[in-house]
């Protein structure tokens, strides 16, 4: 499903790497605006606590949102975490398709890229799972994930 997370509805325009917000906006259900400038305020903090950071340096070569070129995991995950969403690493080879997740609102971690799927359908601005190639690398959710990939398991190995 084509979705920009509210990206343009805010003002925002043109395209950007701006994943991690437009995934997350989408599958907690926040306004764009909101999730957007909370990543912005926690890359701000970042950078002023680490200053020698290639992420500064990066921001002094850049005139947009630095997290429009991309968010560190070290400025998502405690956000992420502070709404009570919880990371499951995916330890196997296991590709973005129809069942491989459990249901329910999920930020899919791929190589490179952040996507939300909502009961196994992808929400971005293009089809970012490779007509099913595409390999995860994990999945952020709200509630038991470990239960959620097991799950998963089991319905692969039925016939």
């Amino acid at each position: 499903m084509e979705d920009d997370g509210g990206r343009a509805a805010a003002g925002y325009g043109g395209a950007a790497g701006d994943c991690v917000a437009r995934a997350t906006a989408i599958a907690t259900s926040k306004p764009y605006t909101e999730v957007f400038e909370a990543l912005k305020a926690r890359h701000a903090k970042y950078v002023k606590r680490h200053p020698d950071s290639w992420e500064a340096d990066h921001m002094k070569r850049r005139r947009k949102a630095p997290i429009e070129y991309g968010c560190n995991e070290k400025i998502y995950a405690p956000y992420l975490r502070s709404l009570g969403w919880q990371y499951t690493r995916i330890r196997e080879r296991l590709c973005l398709r129809a069942g491989a997740l459990p249901p329910g609102r999920l930020i899919v971690a791929l190589d490179g890229h952040y996507v939300a799927v909502i009961d196994g359908v992808i929400h971005d601005t293009y089809d970012s799972g490779g007509a099913g190639r595409r390999q995860m690398e994990g999945y952020w959710s709200q509630g038991d994930a470990e239960a959620g990939i097991e799950l998963c398991r089991d319905r692969e190995a039925q016939p």
